[in-house]
């Protein structure tokens, strides 16, 4: 190096590092999807995609345990609708869901989730009535507090019920989670009101609203909230 510096022609010397290329998943439907790249996720992605030591519990309407995107990566969750231990989707909304935050990522099939790695708990509390995928709020609070004492460390919860509705015990199961480490996320509402779903309204959630196409601004049919204090995120939900 000192030889170099010495050499009239030569400005500086510096170490030849290594570019690496950001990463791209090779999923197939990839091209298709703005939200993750919306949010950089290829940026951490060149950090991290996940780790298996997590386990996100989605409690919802189940999830396909047949669905190429989770193989090997469900682990043993419960169904609060039928009453056992096989919590498998019957309208699509939980493997919907699931999709967006774990689909296993670079792997040529379909999509790409954001976390790639994490265990995936799934929680049947919801289920197809025809019109509609819905179901009582004392199965949305045993799924919350059986995905708490199951290991659960992140909790995704996209239902809710209506803000003129009180469910004491969705609450205290909101707050079992929290002081229990883990981290609740509540669909903050579709139906374009100033007021939270319950438990998005929870202070012991984090709602999640949808911001709109551009990202400029919520999007018009995502409920935000009035609530003193209340903190709440949006996402690419368009």
């Amino acid at each position: 190096r000192l030889e170099l510096l010495e050499n009239p022609d030569v400005r500086y010397v510096e170490r030849d590092y290594v570019v690496e290329a950001q990463l791209t998943p090779n999923d197939p439907r990839w091209p298709e999807q703005y939200g993750p790249a919306a949010v950089n996720a290829p940026d951490a992605w060149d950090i991290t995609t996940g780790s298996n030591a997590v386990i996100l519990a989605v409690i919802d309407s189940g999830i396909d345990a047949r669905h190429r995107e989770f193989f090997g990566r469900l682990v043993s969750g419960y169904d609060f609708v039928q009453g056992d231990n096989t919590p498998q989707d019957d309208c699509g909304h939980g493997t919907h869901v699931a999709g967006i935050a774990a689909a296993t990522g670079n792997n040529r099939v379909g999509v790409a989730g954001i976390d790639w790695h994490s265990k995936v708990m799934p929680i049947r509390v919801i289920s197809d009535m025809g019109s509609s995928c819905s179901g009582a709020v004392s199965g949305l609070t045993s799924g919350i507090i059986y995905a708490v004492q199951h290991g659960a460390r992140v909790i995704n919860l996209s239902v809710g019920l209506s803000p003129d509705i009180s469910a004491q015990a969705l609450e205290d199961a909101v707050q079992f989670a929290y002081q229990h480490g883990a981290a609740v996320f509540a669909a903050s509402g579709n139906n374009g009101g100033n007021r939270l779903l319950q438990p998005a309204a929870s202070q012991y959630a984090m709602a999640v609203g949808s911001a709109n196409r551009g990202l400029t601004d919520k999007a018009s049919f995502s409920n935000s909230s009035e609530q003193n204090l209340k903190r709440m995120v949006v996402a690419p939900g368009v």
